[in-house]
């Protein structure tokens, strides 16, 4: 039987996406707890899952790891962290966030929820967040920006 349950591979932005449906997916399996318990039973298939689920640059990572707990904690501590300068890397990219030309808005607005998840997970402060992502609209969409801002200040 054909799997069913795709799941993008992490890569260096999708953590939370990944996370949540790596998650799901050992759940549906009966396998989740191999991801909160060294030696698991279960942790030598959810290793190897893993690792069909990953860029290739996280491969020897989770071959290095004894088991599935210690492979998921260390592909968790490279994206989930609070580092002087992940935050750094986080408020540039705030700094720069604009819709792309050839981007939707419905492409930018996720964009930039995952964007502003990063930051709570990192510690940051997100409360001007909405102007931010405003701000980053291009001029054709300034009637719009106009009509949500009017009250803002106020």
């Amino acid at each position: 039987m054909a799997d069913t349950n795709k799941i993008a591979k992490l890569d260096k932005d999708n953590w939370q996406q990944f996370d949540i449906q790596f998650r799901a997916k050992l759940t549906l399996k009966g396998q989740a707890k191999a991801l909160d318990q060294h030696g698991h039973e279960d942790s030598d298939m959810v290793k190897a899952l893993l690792a069909l689920h990953v860029c290739d640059q996280h491969l020897l990572l989770i071959d290095a790891a004894d088991d599935s707990k210690a492979a998921y904690d260390a592909l968790k501590r490279l994206y989930v962290s609070d580092t002087q300068a992940r935050k750094l890397q986080l408020r540039r990219e705030l700094t720069n966030l604009s819709k792309q030309p050839d981007e939707s808005i419905a492409v930018y607005f996720n964009r930039a929820k995952h964007l502003e998840h990063r930051l709570v997970a990192a510690g940051l402060d997100v409360q001007d967040f909405p102007l931010t992502f405003l701000g980053g609209l291009p001029e054709s969409y300034e009637m719009l920006v106009t009509v949500l801002t009017v009250g803002v200040d106020k």
